[in-house]
């Protein structure tokens, strides 16, 4: 942010928007994180449904407004990768469900060569 002091007002806003676009982009796929242990204990429990529930409706209602009414990159782009995202965790969500399985550190690993 020190350097967007210095530089025009025009390419401190892209600057800025940029960064924000990229932790907005980490933000909505933070989920997706638990993937490996939800697949192997065949258990969603560890992806909030109501945080994915709530993104999959930000994200729904920016990127239409970002798209239609504003048309800006800085609104439609990381919320259309945030949908994405959020439709990867309400399948799993869907896949798994939320039953207690198994816990990750009772699943055996298989051994790789």
């Amino acid at each position: 942010l020190i350097l967007a002091a210095s530089l025009s007002r025009d390419t401190a806003a892209e600057l800025i928007g940029k960064i924000a676009v990229f932790f907005c982009m980490v933000m909505f796929a933070s989920p997706l994180s638990v993937l490996r242990d939800v697949i192997m204990t065949k258990s969603a429990k560890n992806i909030p449904l109501p945080f994915t529930l709530a993104s999959t409706l930000n994200c729904f209602l920016w990127s239409v407004a970002g798209v239609l009414a504003m048309n800006d990159f800085n609104v439609y782009f990381p919320n259309l990768a945030g949908l994405s995202c959020c439709v990867a965790q309400l399948t799993v969500i869907f896949m798994y469900g939320h039953g207690d399985k198994k816990d990750a550190s009772e699943v055996e690993l298989p051994l790789t060569r």
